[in-house]
C-alpha cells in the first residue's frame, strides 16, 4: 500500500473518530427548556438548562432572533444559577421577531460542552397565534458531514486512479 493511500485512509478513520467524540461530549450532559411553550414577539422567554457533571462555570445562553427577511446577530446572556446544576436566564424577544434559535454552553470539568441548537417559531404579536418547535433544526446534516464526505471521496478517487 503506498504511503499516500495509508496517509488518507488514517486521516479519514482520524476525522470520523474525532467527530464521534465531539458529538458524544455534549449528549446528555445539558438539557434545556423555555417558557412559555409558545411565545409571541415582543414577549419575554425564560430559559432553563440542567447541567449534569461537576465543577460547572461559565453557563451562557446564545440566542438569534430572526425576522421574516434577516437574522439579527447572536446574542449571549449569562446564565443564574439556581442550585444543583440547574441554571436560568430570561430574553425578551423583539417585536418582529419570527423564529429564534437557541442553545446553550458551558465549561464543565475544564471542557466547554454545548446543548443542541433549538429552533422556535415566534407568533405574532398582533393576532396571539404561535407554535412551537424545539427540535434540531429540522434534523439537517452539519458541517462535519460535509467533510466526512469530501474525505470519502477523496479517498475513493485516489484508489481509482492508483489502479
Amino acid at each position: 500500500m503506498s504511503m499516500v493511500k495509508a496517509a488518507t485512509i488514517a486521516g479519514v478513520l482520524m476525522l470520523l473518530f474525532s467527530m464521534s467524540a465531539a458529538m458524544a461530549q455534549g449528549d446528555g450532559v445539558i438539557s434545556t427548556s423555555y417558557t412559555p411553550s409558545s411565545p409571541v414577539a415582543g414577549s419575554t422567554v425564560t430559559f432553563y438548562a440542567t447541567i449534569n457533571g461537576g465543577n460547572v462555570s461559565n453557563v451562557t445562553l446564545w440566542v438569534e432572533e430572526c425576522t421574516k427577511t434577516i437574522c439579527h446577530l447572536p446574542k449571549e446572556v449569562a446564565m443564574t444559577s439556581i442550585g444543583d446544576g440547574n441554571y436560568t436566564a430570561t430574553y425578551t424577544l423583539g417585536d418582529d421577531t419570527a423564529y429564534f434559535h437557541y442553545k446553550v454552553f458551558a465549561d464543565v470539568n475544564s471542557e466547554n460542552v454545548e446543548s443542541n441548537m433549538y429552533n422556535v417559531t415566534v407568533g405574532s404579536s398582533q393576532n396571539g397565534g404561535s407554535s412551537s418547535s424545539n427540535g434540531d433544526l429540522g434534523g439537517t446534516p452539519g458541517f462535519e458531514l460535509f467533510i466526512a464526505v469530501v474525505a470519502l471521496t477523496t479517498t475513493v478517487f485516489l484508489f481509482r486512479r492508483k489502479t
